[in-house]
């Protein structure tokens, strides 16, 4: 946003501050007059030289430099004049008048040597003595300059602008008590003299009498009330052109004022911190004043609005402007004011209308001009704004503040090249607007997505380390380029120099933060703009994503509650509405956050409430789309992915998703093949980082090694161990080879089992899965067994699984210790509903070498009751029958049995953060068993567990269970430890 006020002060400067600079254009008007019959008001007003002494019967070359003159084309009436110089005696008015015109070209050296060259008996008028000495005191000559001001002064002892040119030069020689008694003893003899009285203000300034300075400004605004207007506008002018260090020693002085309970300096304090820019400041001293608003004159209260204006309060800034029309309808300040406020909210037509009304009672105002092209600006009209400053420049050429405003709206409508050019015509390029074009040409290629050009047009190298801008906009560059690490070095940098840091700048360091995974000084950023900006959208959304990072449910809920709730859905513009963008982001991330916390039931529910309302919005699709995969439904997934794909291919938000799904559904080649190729154009993002490193794990090797240990108070005991090392073939075969020991001992009876194979598991397509193994004895090559599994999974609910194995570990102990062997054949059928339910039905028949046969089968059921912050609950219930073929055999085997279980899981997620976790889980199990010939009994277990996911490729996991369980109607307690661990290279 512009500053236009201060731009109008700007303008203003050039007009009253230090007017003794602009004194040979009023001055010399009686001169003008005289020589050319141009009246002393149009010389006023035009502010243009006119040839001080050529005749109609003079050469053609000197009257064609009074045309040049009078059509103000100063600089081709030069070389007219310059022959002239070489007589100087013989062309005293045409030599000069060159000298006058090189002074007032700004060509102060070539003024000067012409100057010192004339002969020393060349008359010398005090208008020519008068631009001698300006161009003096321009190259700094201050003593030369101060002689040729006092033989003017001798010419004309009461000219002011000669008076006014002795005592600012006897400021630059730091001559205070000269300069004092000069102006003591002009203001004698001229005691109503506002100029001198405005002079002596600016002697008190540089003298560092600031309380006196303006003292006499407020003596003069009571004294002269009709001009109050100019005089406030000539102070603020005065005190803007003091040096910074100066500025500082009168802040200084009015806060200590301030504080001993001086109202007026209370005032002038809060105006000079608002003339230094101090909004924060200003706006503090102004509410810790407590003093009422209708005390303060009208221009003061305005330039408080103002300042309110700028701090973001424009609901507080339009209450003081209502407040100064209730006083003066028609004052301009509070008129232009509510504009400004009214545009900022994007009611430009009511804005635009004040603005009529005002350049209707003063046409061709400046500040109505200025207050117009803001509207079109913030409209985004920014070629109508630029026709705006081509009128204020039409009425003054020299208004530099139109001029870089011009050239700032070319680049704000994305002509940051021609803006460039537009500068290039001026003697002395203003370098802050240069650097600022030169940051649009960044910002444009940012918003372009060219973020390696950007990078070029803002390498820290080709700038110095206090342009913030540059810096600032490096750093935009460097996040949207994906490159976080730099940008938190960056910032870094920033701290160190001990920065203030501008709220955006502290944002976009958090956002990186939290991309590198360090939430917690992410938030802690966040919270720091939020203490000044408590409505930031950013930082709010940002720290809402940290949150959810953390898992700090709660506080991330409310937080996008309140955000949602004050964000509307739309924005008026004018008589038009338009669609709120931000609201759609906070919408999609409350369905995310139902994502994150595994409410996945409620996620699907939530996105196909909004799917049903905007259909043909792909951030809802997505959410959607991916609530389906992490529920197990990937080919419910893929579908979804492939129409979002279809309505927008460069979404790639969607093709990540649909490349997990397609990888889970065996298209590996397709899915490593897109993933690369996106890859390659988004090197930098995240997810996709993500995403290949979750393939590549996928092709590691895997080492499982496994450990437990039970016994009962039957004095039954079995240890067992296992270690497997997978190694992928190709993406669809697995190979692996183990080594199992285990063994069993039952008072006097011992078994052991040395196993030893290798096996196979290879994906036909997404449905077929099979498995082939083999195993022997390691003790002695005998015992040769085979296992072979076959699994189908037609959609994203059925599972039909059928396996095989000769020669099975799980015989009884004591058939073992009769040399009994089996075989046994598996059948199993699940329908899972979803990740909350499921149910399963299962046959298993093994088949004894003592001829003996036993059928089993089993029902399932499972079901999710709780999903809460970081707590989960299920509940499984599960019925089982077997019966066996013989009775008469000397280990456990029932004629028939069955049992009915009910198992509730509680777990807890104490830490997950990116690829580490920490969950401990609960089971407890009620049951009752039923064995033919024998009453019920009851049956039950208690199981904790600790699951830990190191990183991405380490994992471990162990649990002891305390069990109850009924044998021929005896009941055997029993205890157990198991430890396992996975380890993918």
């Amino acid at each position: 946003m512009k500053d236009y006020s201060f731009m109008k002060l700007a303008m203003i400067i050039t007009i009253t501050c230090c007017t003794f600079m602009l004194h040979v254009m009023v001055g010399d008007s009686e001169v003008l007059q005289e020589r050319t019959g141009v009246s002393s008001l149009e010389i006023i007003d035009i502010q243009k030289p006119v040839s001080s002494g050529i005749s109609l019967s003079v050469e053609k070359g000197a009257l064609k430099a009074r045309e040049m003159i009078k059509s103000e084309k100063y600089s081709e009436a030069i070389p007219l004049l310059e022959p002239y110089t070489s007589e100087p005696l013989r062309y005293i008015s045409e030599v000069s008048d060159y000298i006058v015109l090189l002074s007032w070209q700004e060509r102060y050296h070539e003024a000067i040597a012409a100057y010192e060259s004339l002969p020393e008996s060349f008359p010398r008028q005090s208008y020519l003595l008068r631009n001698a000495a300006k161009a003096y005191y321009e190259l700094g000559r201050y003593a030369p300059a101060l002689s040729a001001y006092k033989q003017a002064l001798q010419q004309l002892p009461a000219d002011e602008e000669t008076q006014k040119g002795i005592i600012y030069t006897l400021l630059r020689m730091e001559q205070y008590e000269e300069a004092s008694l000069y102006l003591a003893h002009f203001q004698k003899k001229a005691p109503d003299s506002l100029s001198l009285a405005v002079t002596a203000a600016d002697l008190y300034l540089w003298q560092g009498r600031y309380l006196d300075a303006l003292e006499v400004f407020q003596l003069l605004i009571e004294r002269k009330e009709s001009e109050s207007e100019t005089l406030y506008e000539l102070r603020n002018n005065l005190i803007a052109s003091l040096p910074d260090e100066r500025r500082k020693h009168m802040v200084e002085s009015l806060r200590l004022s301030t504080e001993e309970g001086d109202e007026s300096a209370s005032m002038n304090y809060i105006l000079v911190l608002i003339i230094n820019r101090d909004f924060k400041e200003a706006l503090k001293a102004f509410e810790k004043s407590e003093r009422k608003a209708d005390l303060y004159p009208d221009y003061v209260l305005s330039w408080i609005a103002w300042t309110y204006f700028k701090a973001g309060e424009r609901e507080q800034a339009k209450t003081y402007y209502e407040i100064i029309r209730a006083r003066r309808p028609d004052y301009p300040r509070a008129e232009l004011g509510i504009a400004y406020c009214l545009a900022q909210e994007g009611k430009y037509e009511e804005a635009m209308d004040i603005i009529d009304r005002a350049e209707m009672r003063e046409p061709h105002s400046p500040e109505a001009l200025f207050a117009r092209a803001y509207v079109y600006e913030q409209s985004r009209r920014f070629w109508k704004a630029i026709q705006e400053y081509d009128r204020i420049l039409t009425i003054n050429r020299d208004n530099a503040v139109a001029g870089k405003l011009r050239s700032r709206a070319f680049s704000d409508l994305g002509l940051s090249t021609q803006a460039l050019k537009e500068t290039e015509g001026e003697e002395i390029p203003d370098s802050e607007l240069v650097d600022s074009i030169i940051g649009d040409m960044a910002v444009d290629r940012i918003h372009w997505k060219e973020y390696e050009r950007a990078l070029v047009v803002l390498e820290p190298e080709i700038w110095e380390r206090g342009n913030l801008r540059r810096r600032y906009d490096y750093m935009i560059a460097l996040a949207e380029n994906g490159d976080m690490r730099e940008v938190i070095a960056e910032y870094e940098k920033l701290l160190q120099e001990n920065m203030e840091l501008p709220p955006w700048i502290l944002e976009n360091a958090a956002s990186a933060y939290l991309y590198m995974e360090q939430p917690k000084k992410a938030i802690q950023i966040f919270d720091d703009v939020l203490s000044d900006y408590p409505r930031s959208f950013n930082s709010r959304i940002g720290k809402f994503y940290a949150l959810q990072e953390l898992r700090q449910w709660e506080e991330g809920r409310n937080v996008i509650g309140e955000l949602d709730r004050d964000t509307p859905e739309s924005l008026n513009r004018g008589k038009r509405e338009i669609p709120n963008w931000l609201k759609m982001d906070t919408t999609l991330a409350r369905g995310w956050f139902l994502i994150y916390e595994d409410k996945l039931q409620d996620a699907e529910d939530y996105f196909l409430d909004l799917h049903e309302r905007a259909p043909a919005n792909i951030g809802i699709r997505n959410g959607l789309a991916h609530t389906y995969m992490l529920r197990g439904w990937p080919r419910k997934a893929q579908r979804e992915f492939r129409i979002i794909n279809t309505l927008d291919p460069k979404y790639s938000k969607a093709r990540i998703g649909q490349i997990s799904a397609m990888n889970m559904l065996h298209s590996k080649e397709e899915a490593r093949a897109e993933a690369h190729t996106l890859y390659n154009l988004q090197p930098k993002n995240k997810h996709l980082q993500q995403l290949m490193r979750q393939l590549a794990v996928e092709e590691m090797r895997e080492l499982y090694g496994s450990f437990s240990i039970a016994a009962d108070d039957d004095n039954v005991e079995e240890i067992a161990s296992e270690v497997r090392l997978t190694q992928p073939l190709a993406l669809y075969t697995d190979v692996y080879a183990f080594l199992y020991w285990a063994r069993t001992s039952d008072n006097d009876l011992k078994s052991m089992f040395r196993r030893t194979g290798i096996g196979v598991l290879h994906a036909l397509n997404s449905s077929w899965r099979i498995r082939q193994q083999v195993s022997v004895s390691y003790n002695d090559g005998e015992d040769l067994g085979s296992f072979t599994e076959i699994a189908f999974t037609p959609d994203d609910y059925w599972t039909l699984n059928v396996s095989f194995d000769s020669f099975i570990t799980d015989v009884p102990m004591r058939a073992r210790a009769f040399g009994i062997e089996s075989n046994k054949l598996d059948a199993g059928i699940t329908y899972r509903e979803s990740e909350w339910r499921s149910y399963s039905l299962g046959y298993s028949r093994m088949k004894f070498s003592d001829s003996n046969e036993r059928d089993s089968v089993w029902l399932g059921f499972e079901q999710g009751l709780l999903v809460k912050n970081d707590w989960k609950m299920r509940i499984f219930l599960d019925l089982y029958a077997s019966d066996n073929s013989r009775t008469d055999v000397p280990y456990f085997s029932p004629d028939s049995d069955y049992g009915l279980s009910v198992t509730h899981l509680t777990e807890h997620t104490i830490k997950r953060i990116y690829r580490k976790a920490f969950i401990h889980r609960l089971y407890i199990t009620a049951g009752l068993y039923k064995q033919d010939g024998f009453s019920s009994a009851a049956t039950g277990s208690l199981r904790y567990e600790h699951d830990y996911e190191l990183s991405d490729t380490r994992f471990l996991l162990w649990g002891i269970m305390f069990g109850r369980n009924n044998y021929d109607g005896e009941t055997v307690s029993g205890q157990s430890f198991d430890l396992t661990v996975r380890w993918l290279f």
